[in-house]
């Protein structure tokens, strides 16, 4: 097992743990992560501009949800680091296997399944109206389990080549 691919799961999998306690991505997890990411292209000769292409794809893809509150500054920033970790090439892996793993975290909630959907949270509404019905806390989804997945994805597919 490469650097790499043990840095990512091993924060991606820190991050999961504390999105799902306290609904929140710690800055030194996050910060730590991407400053040592880009260490450690450094030290395998990576080309910097690849490393930093991918946490701005990472960044670029949460951005928009994040300033319509949709999701939460951790998990930019997670998606970010992780980009930093993978490079441009493995961004294209981590966001399909996001997707997917965003779309069954979505389905488990929506289903309310009583004892996973009460460890996970409630789906956001996008209507507003919904949304002043709905619970009075701000419902929240754990969406670090969602880029974990899309991180395991892409360490099962640099296994295989």
């Amino acid at each position: 097992m490469n650097a790499e691919v043990f840095l990512t799961i091993a924060a991606c999998l820190i991050a999961s743990v504390t999105d799902l306690r306290s609904r929140r991505i710690p800055n030194w997890l996050t910060g730590g992560f991407a400053l040592l990411a880009v260490l450690t292209g450094m030290i395998q000769d990576r080309p910097i501009f690849i490393t930093l292409e991918g946490g701005l794809i990472g960044f670029s893809t949460l951005f928009v949800p994040y300033v319509m509150r949709g999701i939460g500054a951790g998990d930019v920033k997670l998606l970010s680091a992780v980009g930093c970790a993978v490079g441009l090439s493995g961004m294209a892996y981590v966001l399909v296997g996001m997707a997917v793993t965003g779309a069954l975290l979505a389905i488990v909630i929506r289903a309310d399944l009583p004892r996973v959907s009460e460890g996970l949270g409630f789906p956001i509404a996008a209507d507003s109206l919904v949304r002043e019905s709905a619970v009075s806390n701000k419902p929240t989804i754990p969406y670090a389990l969602a880029i974990t997945g899309g991180a395991l994805l892409w360490c099962a597919t640099d296994f295989a080549r």
